[in-house]
């Protein structure tokens, strides 16, 4: 039982490394400026003030979260400016 447990903790590791990665590589090929923070990307652009959070590919709007990874992010973000 251990060698399963191991393995689709493994497995759930590489899934979210992998998440990670796509988001980061979304968000620097998006051409918008961004401030890198420990967890957090901080988009300023405007009136505009969101946070995006590459591992959990969620954002904050002020006192809103949302999610759908990067690619909503920019989406949601691209209307909103």
């Amino acid at each position: 039982m251990s060698d399963v447990y191991e393995s689709i903790r493994h497995m759930t590791q590489m899934r979210h490394r992998k998440n990670f990665e796509d988001n980061m590589k979304l968000l620097e090929e998006s051409g918008l400026p961004f401030e890198k923070r420990d967890s957090a990307m901080l988009f300023r652009k405007g009136c505009v003030k969101a946070d995006f959070y590459p591992h959990t590919g969620r954002w904050k709007y002020g006192a809103i979260i949302l999610g759908g990874g990067a690619k909503k992010f920019l989406e949601w973000y691209k209307r909103a400016v």
